[in-house]
């Protein structure tokens, strides 16, 4: 079977409830015939750690943008209850606003993380020109 092939319709299927313990409790299983598609979809979600979310491009950025949030809600630019419920594009808004010379810098390596997630595009559509198609569901 090739790697990133998740059967989500097999998984699915052979979810189950199992008793956990002596006390009784119950939890979620997974019967032996939904192994193999657990086992894809947890190598699909390493896969996704190790070229995607660990991206030096992707370290670099959120790095960058925690910093700017920090120092601007230590600055008292931004207020700390108003970030913990904002999107990322609504905390950068706010950020570039105010004139953070570090959101400027995260803007600077968005064009770096597109290239990332156009790469990540041609992954998950299977274009062939970028390699394994790590993401057919089906």
């Amino acid at each position: 079977m090739p790697y990133g092939i998740v059967d989500v319709d097999r998984l699915l299927a052979s979810l189950t409830m199992v008793q956990a313990g002596p006390l009784g409790g119950r939890t979620l299983g997974v019967q032996e015939k939904g192994v193999s598609a657990l086992e894809s979809l947890l190598f699909a979600k390493y896969q996704m750690y190790r070229n995607v979310y660990w991206h030096h491009a992707v370290r670099s950025a959120t790095c960058m943008f925690k910093r700017a949030v920090r120092e601007a809600v230590a600055a008292g630019a931004l207020n700390p209850a108003e970030v913990s419920d904002a999107t990322d594009d609504v905390v950068m808004e706010q950020l570039t606003r105010n004139g953070s010379e570090l959101a400027r810098a995260v803007r600077g390596r968005q064009r770096e993380l597109e290239t990332v997630r156009n790469s990540l595009q041609a992954i998950v559509n299977g274009d062939a020109r970028h390699g394994v198609s790590f993401f057919r569901f089906g």
